[in-house]
């Protein structure tokens, strides 16, 4: 008898005929059952053992609106292991959702985690442009964002999620052309885009720093700059660290297109410049990674006059991205100042050579494979400073993650 009608009803009587004996058996459609199970934790399961099968058994959803939502809810759990799902969903708004989380940077994802796996109550929000919630009122938001931002912002606010609520919002700001004019208003909205609020006011501050090129040395412009984020609502102390972080963006952004320091550049930057020469010198010159103080004279004099050394074929590894800073007394007649925008350094303007030697010793400990010989040094240095900081750089766990020094 034919058997084919089997795969389309969750369970049927089969009748079959064997001599002059009838057998009958009820057979359920197992396929039906595995579609009930599909949660976002059993597709991320099977999407890391059988990525194909794990694709085609959703694609295999006849409802496209449960499909969306599934593997929506599914990237949204786990965005840091679901790329391959961008390609299940059947709307360009889901695509683009599905794309701008998944390549969000990983740590904003392991920091969060616990909160993405939280529930919230359903609300009486109703939104008709996609059938998932929070992709529908986050592609709403974008979509007003040109013509009304007050209302858009208001959409963001609706997501009942507060981890997907921050990220609409985050979307926002990302969707701006921000301008010296428009910075105010990208760095106060970032306000409302908890937990991703750092990195969004990271973003505002990156994207105005690109504009640095066309003035390296205009102090002008970098005040500009200033008086804009001095006029936001964030507090004073986040205005000043911001303002460090887009000096040392800047600096950075200029050296990769060939500019170098000079004598018109900035007194603010001077610090800045002496973190890029510190981490490019120990990446590119072919000497041991010994003697801080021949480091510091050498380095310095590199600055002002360019870099002289022997370069080595391969330059060493040099990671950048971790913010290694930790809390501490500020010693009198020192500060805080960026360190190449991802962390800070203590910088002392009444002793040139101990920043020197600071800035070596915080790009030391980035190098990879790690290379402790600074710190050893700096343990028994005179300058209690530079003590103390090698004190704390010791204590640090290499074995663990980034995102959990």
């Amino acid at each position: 008898m034919r058997q084919s009608s089997f795969y389309a009803t969750p369970c049927l009587l089969l009748l079959f005929q064997s001599a002059s004996t009838y057998l009958l058996f009820v057979a359920c459609n197992s396929s039906s059952k595995q579609q009930t199970e599909l949660t976002p934790t059993t597709i991320v399961s099977r999407l890391q053992k059988r990525p194909l099968q794990a694709i085609q058994q959703l694609k295999n959803i006849d409802d496209e609106h449960q499909r969306e939502r599934l593997v929506l809810d599914t990237i949204e759990q786990f965005p840091n292991r679901t790329q391959l799902l961008c390609a299940v969903l059947s709307t360009e708004i889901g695509r683009e959702r599905c794309r701008r989380l998944t390549e969000r940077p990983l740590y904003l994802w392991q920091r969060n985690m616990p909160l993405l796996q939280e529930q919230f109550e359903t609300t009486n929000v109703t939104c008709s442009l996609h059938p998932h919630l929070n992709t529908c009122l986050t592609a709403e938001a974008l979509t007003l964002a040109e013509s009304d931002w007050t209302q858009a912002k208001k959409h963001c606010l609706q997501i009942p999620h507060p981890q997907w609520k921050g990220d609409c919002v985050f979307a926002l700001v990302e969707s701006m052309s921000i301008t010296v004019d428009s910075l105010p208003k990208a760095l106060n909205t970032c306000l409302d885009s908890t937990p991703f609020a750092k990195a969004c006011w990271l973003h505002s501050i990156t994207t105005i720093s690109k504009q640095s090129i066309a003035f390296p040395t205009n102090r002008v412009w970098y005040q500009q700059v200033q008086t804009q984020i001095e006029q936001t609502n964030l507090d004073s102390t986040m205005q000043q660290d911001l303002l460090e972080h887009f000096y040392a963006k800047s600096v950075m952004v200029l050296f990769e297109q060939g500019v170098r320091f000079s004598l018109n550049t900035p007194q603010f930057l001077h610090p800045h410049w002496q973190n890029i020469y510190a981490v490019e010198a120990l990446r590119l010159c072919d000497q041991p990674i010994q003697d801080l103080s021949h480091w510091q004279q050498n380095t310095q004099q590199w600055m002002t006059k360019g870099m002289d050394c022997d370069l080595l074929s391969t330059p060493r590894g040099m990671e950048l991205s971790s913010d290694l800073w930790m809390e501490t007394t500020i010693p009198t007649g020192c500060h805080t100042i960026s360190f190449v925008g991802t962390s800070h350094r203590l910088h002392c303007p009444q002793d040139e050579l101990l920043n020197w030697k600071l800035a070596l010793l915080e790009a030391s400990v980035r190098l990879r494979p790690h290379n402790p010989i600074f710190i050893q040094e700096a343990i028994h240095a005179e300058s209690t400073i530079l003590k103390t900081r090698a004190e704390q750089l010791q204590q640090i766990d290499w074995q663990e993650q980034p995102h959990q020094r």
